[in-house]
């Protein structure tokens, strides 16, 4: 099976669009037709992708697995936007998810790398 690539103008999507949505400027829903013409799942997309900035915004851990190129991107562009402060609470949330899924006994490799590659940056 083809793996799913995620281009720079969806990511954008992903992060613009959990951003408005977390901020009450748009509904989600008012996004369907732009994810869809991506090729992405919307009710994927509306349960997992839009909620992700909001729990990296607030510290809290995601119990779903989104892709680790959304992973790497939401906390890059929150550190971008709110600072080293933005970033330390992404990465609290980041961290509970990868807690929440080795307690479970899965362990995605990598997730511990993209961790590392932002605490390098706090430093």
């Amino acid at each position: 099976m083809a793996r799913f690539v995620y281009t720079p103008e969806m990511l954008d999507l992903i992060y613009s669009a959990g951003k408005a949505v977390y901020l009450n400027e748009r509904d989600p829903e008012s996004y369907r037709e732009q994810v869809e013409a991506f090729g992405i799942n919307w009710s994927s997309f509306r349960k997992w992708f839009i909620p992700a900035f909001r729990y990296m915004r607030e510290g809290i851990a995601l119990k779903g697995n989104l892709t680790q190129t959304v992973n790497r991107y939401l906390p890059e562009r929150i550190y971008s936007e709110y600072g080293k402060e933005g970033l330390l609470i992404a990465l609290k949330s980041f961290m509970g998810t990868i807690e929440y899924y080795e307690s479970r006994g899965e362990n995605r490799l990598g997730d511990r790398v993209i961790i590392e590659y932002f605490q390098d940056k706090l430093k």
